[in-house]
């Protein structure tokens, strides 16, 4: 059975929705979310991203990953009539599945992809359980 990979709605403000124009959702790294026998794997697209500019946090059984950067170039041989400074930012919350070890959540950044990694925890029973009825 598929986790419940909740990857939050759409039309919740402040959680999915990008910082500035609303109407940009391209702007949001796109995501791949696979299953293994021992782990989740999420994989996000954030070429142009380093390191330093992503943030992982974990809060009531949700990830959050955001990031910001901002690039200024100063070019004084130019007589700008205008002149717009580039921001980009986003932020994407997962719900994470019960069956993940919270403890040891790991990420790679390598080629502009994030991968995250959601060890399953160990010894999990997958059988039904049987309810005495009294």
């Amino acid at each position: 059975m598929w986790p419940d990979f909740n990857l939050r709605s759409i039309f919740q403000p402040g959680e999915f929705w990008p910082s500035g124009n609303i109407f940009a959702l391209d702007k949001y790294p796109k995501v791949n979310v696979s299953e293994l026998d021992k782990e989740y794997i999420l994989e996000l697209a954030i070429p142009g991203f380093d390191k330093e500019n992503l943030e992982i946090e974990m809060d009531s059984g949700r990830i959050i990953v955001q990031a910001q950067k901002s690039e200024e170039k100063e070019e004084s041989d130019k007589n700008f009539l205008r002149k717009e400074y580039h921001n980009t930012s986003f932020k994407r919350v997962f719900d994470i599945p019960k069956e993940v070890d919270e403890s040891k959540i790991e990420a790679e950044h390598s080629k502009g992809v994030l991968k995250i990694i959601l060890p399953k925890k160990l010894n999990q029973n997958k059988e039904n359980k049987k309810v005495s009825i009294s």
